[in-house]
């Protein structure tokens, strides 16, 4: 009798060794899938704010290069009056000389 509970009390033990090595196996897939989950939400969060610090550079690229064309062409548009009113000078110096030289 003593064996037959011995025999017993072994193979219930056996089965509970079963089952928490089943419940550990089974906690640690959850635990692995839980990480990668984990893992891929924090990898497109980190893709997101690259993005966003990206399109933020190249909004104040854009921003600078505006500026500097705006600039620019206030600058040209500057020298360009410069060079008319040159031109209308000589122009009028051209024509002094040709009356001076007529009369």
């Amino acid at each position: 009798m003593v064996v037959e509970e011995t025999i017993k009390a072994i193979k219930e033990t056996e089965v509970q060794a079963e089952q928490i090595v089943k419940d550990a196996e089974q906690q640690c897939a959850q635990i692995l899938e839980k990480a990668g989950e984990d893992a891929l939400a924090l990898k497109v969060e980190r893709e997101k704010e690259a993005n966003r610090k990206a399109d933020k550079l190249k909004e104040d690229a854009k921003a600078e290069g505006d500026q500097f064309a705006a600039e620019a062409s206030k600058r040209v548009e500057q020298d360009i009056e410069q060079l008319k009113n040159l031109a209308q000078k000589k122009k009028e110096d051209v024509a002094k000389m040709i009356v001076s030289q007529l009369i």
